[in-house]
């Protein structure tokens, strides 16, 4: 896939994931990674995020920038 179509399904699979519909997060998607950056509430959303950016990434990296606001 594209860096732009793997950015679209990320996104896309953020916005309709019940886990996260109350987190802000946002995948930017380039060549080489894909950086993660928002905040969500605990751990559960932050783990379900970086597994959602894994299954689209390929071979980029993936960035985690997300603020967990509450530490479990």
């Amino acid at each position: 896939m594209s860096t732009q179509q793997v950015e679209q399904q990320i996104t896309l699979r953020f916005s309709t994931e019940p886990e996260l519909s109350k987190s802000n997060i946002d995948a930017k998607v380039n060549d080489n990674s894909v950086v993660l950056t928002g905040s969500v509430d605990s751990e559960t959303p932050h783990n379900l995020a970086i597994r959602i950016a894994e299954s689209y990434a390929g071979d980029r990296r993936i960035v985690d920038k997300i603020k967990v606001k509450q530490q479990t």
